[in-house]
């Protein structure tokens, strides 16, 4: 849970996980995120009975967090360790959205993939990358 400890534990610093063939980066980036929207996800549990789940399906889909609220809404959540995002990014958020589309107690509401650019961007029907500083951003995903 702690990715600094991690990080230190792994031998590494900021410098060598900056590097592109660092191994630890992906997953010490994924985890941090993840640490950070069930941070922030714990205000809205009783407001909006917010649930959190990975999601993998048999197929080998996987999406790091889903969120899904009492009421049906559903948000899928990505977390990239790069710099640039392109369309087979969302690969996996799209078959989510296209399975709970045909669902009528959940309504898909945005696939979002968090990387490490400055931009937000759209990727088509509800899919959006953001950078990860807007966890953080007033305005933020």
């Amino acid at each position: 849970m702690d990715t600094g400890l991690a990080a230190h534990l792994l031998g590494t610093s900021p410098t060598r996980l900056a590097e592109p063939t660092s191994v630890a980066t992906g997953p010490l980036m994924e985890t941090f995120v993840v640490n950070e929207i069930v941070r922030q996800a714990s205000f809205l549990q009783d407001t909006e009975g917010l649930t959190l789940f990975h999601y993998r399906a048999h197929t080998g889909s996987e999406v790091d967090v889903i969120a899904e609220a009492d009421d049906g809404r559903v948000v899928g959540i990505e977390v990239k360790a790069g710099a640039t995002v392109h369309g087979r990014d969302f690969s996996h958020l799209e078959a989510v959205r296209d399975r709970v589309d045909h669902l009528r107690d959940l309504r898909f509401l945005r696939g979002i993939v968090l990387y490490t650019g400055a931009s937000r961007l759209s990727f088509g029907d509800r899919l959006d990358a953001a950078p990860i500083s807007s966890l953080w951003t007033a305005g933020g995903s």
